[in-house]
């Protein structure tokens, strides 16, 4: 009975380690990594109607190529937009390692019953995580609102949009990869429209192809770009062998092979987003960053009452300070 009872708890424990939110490799939940395995590929912008036209046909499901492959193959066409906030620090230890810590807002333009319409993330990006350079490691946050600050670190620009039981494993998990989240603040603005085929096997998700119209904004400047994301769908990766993901991996190169022999120009580039809006920007730091390292829009009530607060506090200080030398002086004359 006892051993019973033992292999029992030992069971129930192995399966919280591998379903449980804080495992590193359940591939769901907060705080747990993914393996996110993606080609990126920069399109030069006069001939983005032309692709965008090729990947509605060559994967339309009447005449998809795909199904040489396997006849489960499926697609599906979707548009979003995304707007994503980047943080950094003074040292620059993100975009200098290419990793990335954002604040991810979608908007499902196609369908906006979608379960993902409007959500909020705050994500960490972390590159070289093994041999495989289309591999990055991905976190994932919950955004939570509380209105007016009741502690200090309500107010900071980061962790005051994150889950309250979710900020000490985001600043745990920062700590280990050597960055102190308290020392992060707003930099680059990225826009996107997002024009999607998924790709699905058996009903399955299994790929999608993103084709990315790209807007970077800071410090007042913008700059556009587009670029072209093939990515296999994360949690089926993380969770498949090396055999399954050998197999995902050759057909996304399938993909991509395909791609390159219709447009020559078309090159993989597979710098992060947040580093190619920092190049095309022409910056060389963040010195140039709005007012308390906060881009204007993200001026929240708090904030904007809390500098009211100063300026009238200040005056009333200052019109003290007239008045009680306005009374010294009759007395000095005296």
């Amino acid at each position: 009975m006892k051993l019973r009872l033992l292999a029992i708890g030992a069971l129930l424990f192995s399966c919280f380690s591998v379903f449980g939110q804080s495992s590193e490799f359940d591939a769901g939940g907060f705080d747990a990594m993914r393996i996110e395995n993606e080609i990126k590929l920069a399109v030069p912008n006069e001939i983005v109607d032309s692709v965008w036209k090729y990947l509605t046909t060559r994967y339309d499901n009447d005449n998809l190529f795909l199904k040489e492959f396997d006849p489960g193959f499926s697609t599906k066409i979707a548009e979003d937009f995304f707007t994503d906030q980047y943080y950094d620090n003074e040292e620059m230890q993100l975009l200098k390692r290419q990793f990335g810590v954002r604040h991810r807002s979608r908007y499902v333009l196609t369908d906006t019953t979608d379960r993902k319409h409007g959500r909020q993330l705050l994500q960490v990006k972390v590159n070289d995580i093994d041999d495989n350079m289309l591999n990055r490691a991905e976190y994932k946050y919950p955004i939570k609102y509380y209105g007016t600050p009741d502690t200090p670190i309500d107010g900071h620009p980061l962790f005051r949009k994150i889950q309250r039981d979710q900020r000490k494993p985001l600043a745990d998990r920062l700590n280990e990869l050597g960055i102190d989240g308290f020392s992060l603040f707003p930099t680059i603005l990225i826009k996107q429209l997002r024009q999607r085929v998924y790709v699905s096997l058996n009903g399955a998700p299994f790929a999608t192809m993103t084709l990315d119209g790209v807007t970077a904004s800071f410090g007042g400047q913008s700059t556009h770009y587009t670029e072209l994301e093939l990515e296999l769908n994360e949690i089926n990766y993380t969770l498949g062998d090396s055999t399954a993901r050998a197999k995902m991996e050759k057909i996304n190169e399938q993909i991509k092979g395909d791609l390159l022999a219709t447009f020559p120009s078309i090159k993989q580039d597979q710098t992060p987003k947040y580093n190619k809006g920092f190049e095309a920007l022409g910056l060389k730091d963040f010195s140039s960053r709005p007012f308390l390292g906060v881009q204007e829009e993200y001026l929240s009530v708090g904030l904007i009452f809390f500098l009211l607060l100063v300026t009238f506090l200040y005056d009333r200080l200052e019109k003290k300070a007239w008045e009680g030398q306005a009374e010294a002086q009759p007395r000095e004359a005296q």
